[in-house]
């Protein structure tokens, strides 16, 4: 059983060692050992510590002589423990399509993208009226990685959002997508009106919209 306390401990020393040759090719006790230069019986201990913690677990390989051996490999937690690059390599490739783009032709695809995102979160969440439907936005955000949140404040709602999911994107490009994150709320709170108070492009702590509903609710 994974051990949930154990995520939060850092890999260091001989299994983050583990980690790194388990990333190129799966391995069993006796390759490990052959590897690290020690004997089976520590590479089986640092095994059921990284096993407990989630990041590598075991199976069992028939080979044409002899019994089935216990081999070692990364699970999904343990690749997610190295660096991704995903996001770099998409910010070249929407800058580049981006920059082949007229004017007519960016506001056909951002409006195609804040319709996209509308449905889902209109799909995913209970939608009603009012706070309800402020609580499903903010929940739906979430689930993008904003970290937001939500304040009742004289009459009004404060939306904030905590962290900035484009802030390692060129600047054109997370202009582009704070045009969408604004568009993308104004289409969902067609009753309300929306005022940004707060913005991290300016160097504030986090972005906030104030929000009030025209018919009160």
């Amino acid at each position: 059983m994974r051990n949930d306390s154990l995520l939060k401990q850092p890999i260091v020393g001989t299994r983050a060692d583990i980690i790194e040759y388990l990333l190129y090719s799966d391995m069993n006790a006796v390759e490990l050992a052959g590897r690290l230069s020690i004997n089976e019986s520590a590479v089986r201990r640092h095994m059921d510590t990284l096993e407990t913690g989630g990041s590598v677990e075991h199976y069992y390989r028939k080979f044409e002589k002899g019994r089935p051996k216990k081999m070692y490999r990364l699970t999904t937690y343990g690749k997610a423990l190295f660096p991704e690059r995903s996001k770099m390599m998409l910010t070249i490739l929407a800058e580049k399509i981006l920059g082949k783009l007229d004017d007519d032709e960016i506001e056909d695809v951002t409006d195609s993208v804040v319709a996209e995102i509308s449905e889902r979160i209109l799909m995913d969440a209970e939608v009603g009226d009012g706070e309800k439907l402020l609580e499903s936005i903010v929940s739906a955000l979430n689930e993008f990685g904003f970290r937001s949140g939500l304040i009742e404040e004289d009459g009004s709602y404060l939306m904030t959002n905590n962290n900035c999911v484009f802030r390692d994107v060129s600047p054109v490009l997370a202009e582009w997508a704070c045009l969408v994150h604004g568009k993308v709320l104004e289409g969902l709170l067609k009753n309300a009106s929306l005022e940004q108070v707060e913005y991290m492009g300016k160097g504030e702590r986090r972005c906030t919209h104030r929000i009030r509903f025209r018919n009160g609710v």
